[in-house]
């Protein structure tokens, strides 16, 4: 801190709060808001990744990449997906500092929701209509990606920050293990197509939450954009 601020940094006058109250505080007021913003996109986003990616090689062939070369083309695809998620994160932290938070927020995830459900209601396409689907999917989804690291630190003030966190972590983590655990069950039980327009709305419900609750942060300070007001 000292090192940051200069040597007369000080810690007094710092309020300390129970713990329970600390907890309180997240689901009170205008926290209640950001805290069911944080946790419904943040597992909206993050639970087609997990089931997409964990079941990749089986997505793709089952939606007729089998037919241009078997499973090693199966498993390049998952790979070349990975790479294209890998790429997605890496333009959206670039570019995270100069674009409104809602702008790369929003846009890029109606876009891979779009893509999501496009692959479920026209699952008979063309193999590469499929590639281009998954590969916008794995592009537009690197900017609700960083954001779920960057929007949590911003909306809540230092005393409760961690445990707001820890809230939203929770809540996308038992999204990313249900949908792991379900994918394999819907491709088996409904098939395909089916499977896509649920990971799909799953995505699109992100969206328009995002769209309804997510505040904008770009250009404030930290007390600015983590003030109850």
């Amino acid at each position: 801190m000292r090192k940051v601020y200069g040597p007369g940094a000080r810690l007094d006058g710092i309020e300390s709060r129970p713990a329970a109250t600390k907890f309180r505080q997240v689901f009170q007021g205008v926290y209640l808001r950001r805290t069911l913003f944080v946790a419904v996109f943040w597992t909206c986003s993050v639970t087609p990744v997990y089931a997409l990616y964990s079941f990749a090689p089986t997505l793709l062939d089952a939606l007729g990449i089998d037919t241009v070369g078997g499973t090693e083309t199966e498993n390049l695809g998952s790979v070349a997906i990975g790479l294209l998620l890998l790429a997605g994160t890496v333009v959206a932290t670039l570019v995270a500092g100069r674009v409104r938070r809602r702008t790369l927020l929003i846009l890029p995830f109606a876009v891979a929701s779009a893509s999501l459900l496009a692959l479920g209601l026209v699952p008979e396409t063309s193999v590469g209509a499929v590639v281009v689907l998954l590969g916008v999917y794995a592009l537009f989804i690197g900017g609700p990606t960083i954001l779920q690291w960057i929007y949590p630190n911003e909306i809540y003030p230092t005393e409760i920050r961690a445990t707001a966190f820890g809230v939203g972590v929770a809540t996308s983590r038992v999204g990313a293990v249900l949908g792991t655990f379900v994918v394999p069950l819907l491709l088996a039980g409904v098939g395909v197509s089916a499977t896509m327009l649920v990971v799909g709305a799953i995505s699109a419900v992100g969206a328009v939450v995002s769209a309804l609750l997510a505040p904008e942060t770009h250009g404030h300070t930290l007390d600015e954009a983590a003030r109850d007001g």
